[in-house]
């Protein structure tokens, strides 16, 4: 976790040293530091809003997975909330495969296997990537921009999602290496959680835990963007409005999508350059403007993150240690 960590800081290194190109770093960097404090908490408030509608999903679609075992299981809530915190740590590895250790910490409390959870973290993507598309409707209309990125995006969720339905198909794809005789004492294990990752996708993957995934993660990435229109509100002269607000939406879901299509450690190095470049071109802020707004924007939405996964994931520790 320290290492990529490490590499997430140097991407944004880097990224800094892209905006000196661009604009004037030291002019960026003053507007950053007069800024009123107040925004930025009221930014921060979002940020944790968000995270509360995002943890709900969790909670919800990890309960739908343990309906479905045999054995009564014992989760609290408070334990959740801590696993599902833990996992915001994550968003700096590459495509936010750390997210692997939320069902490794479930395991850890409740002996279900991963393999039985990990679908709770695919559809929570899934739903994201919904959540997103449906953010950027308005502006997509609006703006006639990133047309292609949309529509991409869309069918490869709804095939993922359509493909789920078809369990032949699926079963046989699973099935299909053991019949290569020098595959199939390695593969055997292999095929058992394949099996389990499947069987506990299609709880999931039916239309209440979809529409219900999909409206928590818009009511939690809108919250998140609405604190970040703020920050960018108190660069422009003209005043917070419904129309400025959806401006805000499309360049931050479409950031986001283009950030999430990255193999990068949180969109880092990619997601920063499209936010100062979106808002530059369509709020016509000034590029030293833009880039203050958007560092101050991943300050308050993934660093932000980062450090409250960071403590989560001690006080976890400590609990499963103590527990034994």
């Amino acid at each position: 976790m320290k290492l990529r960590i490490i590499t997430a800081i140097f991407l944004l290194i880097l990224t800094l040293a892209f905006f000196s190109f661009w604009t004037d770093l030291d002019e960026a960097l003053a507007a950053i530091l007069v800024f009123p404090k107040r925004i930025f908490f009221m930014a921060l408030i979002g940020s944790v809003v968000s995270y509360f509608f995002r943890f709900l999903r969790w909670d919800y679609f990890l309960r739908v997975i343990f309906s479905h075992q045999q054995e009564l299981i014992h989760f609290s809530r408070k334990d959740s909330f801590l696993v599902f915190t833990s996992g915001l740590a994550t968003v700096v590895t590459p495509l936010r495969t750390g997210e692997v250790l939320k069902p490794i910490l479930v395991k850890q409390l409740t002996k279900v296997r991963a393999s039985k959870t990990v679908p709770v973290v695919v559809f929570e993507r899934l739903t994201d990537g919904l959540a997103m598309l449906i953010l950027m409707v308005a502006g997509l209309l609006r703006f006639r921009f990133g047309t292609k990125i949309f529509f991409g995006s869309l069918l490869i969720i709804v095939f993922l999602i359509f493909l789920i339905q078809f369990e032949r198909a699926i079963l046989w794809l699973i099935e299909l290496p053991e019949s290569f005789s020098w595959l199939k004492d390695f593969y055997f294990p292999i095929k058992r959680r394949l099996l389990n990752l499947y069987s506990h996708s299609r709880y999931l993957a039916k239309a209440k835990p979809l529409f219900l995934g999909t409206f928590l993660g818009i009511l939690g990435w809108g919250a998140q963007m609405l604190g970040s229109s703020l920050i960018v509100a108190n660069f422009i002269e003209s005043s917070w409005s419904l129309e400025f607000f959806l401006i805000c939406l499309f360049v931050f879901s479409f950031s986001a999508a283009v950030g999430f299509s990255v193999p990068l450690p949180g969109g880092i190095g990619v997601a920063e350059p499209t936010v100062a470049g979106l808002l530059h071109l369509f709020l016509a802020l000034s590029s030293a403007e833009a880039v203050a707004a958007t560092l101050l924007i991943r300050l308050s939405t993934l660093w932000f993150g980062v450090i409250l996964g960071g403590f989560a994931f001690k006080l976890l520790n400590a609990k499963i240690s103590k527990d034994g």
